[in-house]
C-alpha cells in the first residue's frame, strides 16, 4: 500500500484498522475450526450434530462482527478517504494484491512497519516476536 494512502488510514483511525486486521486474521481458520467437531470421533450421531452446530454458531457469529465492522461508518470515511487520495495524487499508486506478498498475514514475519506520519517508517512490536 502506498506510504501516503496508509499513513493517512493509519492516522485516521488506528484503532479500528488494527481491529479490521485481528478480525480478518481471526477468520483465515473459521473453516478448519467449524470443521473440528467432525474429525473427532463422537459418542453418538447427535452429540456430534450439537457440537458441529455450536461451531457453526460460532464461526457465524465471528463473520456477522467482521462483516459490521467492515461495513460500519467509520471504515466507509477511511476507505473513502484512501480513494479520495488516491485520486488527487495518483501517481505511483498501484492496486495492492495479497500475491504480492504471501506473508502478509503470517506472524513469522522478522519486522512489520508502521509508518508515521511522517513517511518514515520503524519497526513495529507485536507480543508473539
Amino acid at each position: 500500500m502506498p506510504r501516503q494512502v496508509y499513513s493517512r488510514i493509519y492516522s485516521i483511525a488506528p484503532l479500528h484498522h488494527a481491529n479490521l486486521q485481528f478480525q480478518l486474521r481471526q477468520l483465515r481458520p473459521a473453516l478448519p475450526r467449524m470443521l473440528a467437531p467432525m474429525s473427532i470421533k463422537q459418542p453418538s450421531p447427535e452429540v456430534l450434530f450439537t457440537s458441529f452446530k455450536k461451531s457453526v454458531e460460532s464461526t457465524q457469529k465471528e463473520i456477522s462482527s467482521f462483516k459490521e465492522a467492515i461495513t460500519s461508518e467509520k471504515s466507509r470515511k477511511v476507505f473513502q478517504k484512501a480513494s479520495e487520495s488516491r485520486r488527487a495524487n495518483p501517481k505511483g499508486i498501484k492496486p495492492w494484491r495479497a500475491r504480492d506478498d504471501p506473508e502478509w498475514t503470517s506472524r513469522k514475519r522478522q519486522k512489520l512497519t508502521e509508518l508515521q506520519p511522517t513517511g518514515k517508517a520503524k519497526p513495529l512490536k507485536r507480543d508473539w516476536q
